[in-house]
């Protein structure tokens, strides 16, 4: 559905938004797929991971772009993960469930 759709565009921009204004990586590897889960739905998972400065995700961020990905994504009764260690890069996961089944046509 378009919400999903939406969700999952906005979720790789900011990602990688946050990578490029914050990481000061030298790589990032993004991963988008839709597979079936362990219990029988279709989710959508989005990995954006990187090599750069990391964070300590203890602390509090005056930034939005966090925040915001995580209540598009709980709308949609998804989850999002984030692990990150200061000077070991960073990585995000977003779990989305989808309704219906894969199309298996064209994108």
């Amino acid at each position: 559905g378009e919400a999903v759709t939406l969700t999952a565009y906005r979720v790789v921009q900011e990602g990688l938004n946050n990578v490029a204004k914050h990481a000061a990586a030298g790589q990032v590897a993004l991963r988008l797929v839709r597979e079936r889960s362990a219990s029988g739905a279709d989710v959508i998972t989005i990995t954006i991971a990187d090599n750069g400065v990391g964070s300590d995700t203890s602390v509090p961020t005056a930034g939005l772009g966090l925040i915001g990905m995580r209540e598009r994504v709980a709308a949609l009764a998804g989850r999002l993960k984030v692990a990150s260690t200061p000077g070991k890069g960073f990585e995000l996961q977003v779990l989305i469930p989808v309704a219906g089944r894969v199309n298996s046509g064209a994108v």
